[in-house]
């Protein structure tokens, strides 16, 4: 069950989705460690933003991209 649903509007932000997802990672309480998902939605980027977003959801099963 998911308990939160955070979801990040993404464009041209290629360089920083990485240090992002860490920081969110890091500030998510404990209990909700499992229990969250994180959507980011490429908003037509103009850079390399969908294919970091399929890199790193591929690392974690939390991570979601449209």
């Amino acid at each position: 069950m998911i308990n939160l649903s955070i979801i990040i509007p993404v464009y041209n932000s290629c360089n920083i989705l990485e240090k992002l997802l860490k920081e969110i990672k890091k500030n998510l309480n404990p209990t909700l460690e499992k229990n969250y998902e994180l959507i980011l939605v490429n908003d037509n980027s103009r850079d390399n933003s969908w294919d970091e977003i399929e890199k790193l959801s591929k690392s974690n099963s939390n991570l979601k991209g449209i």
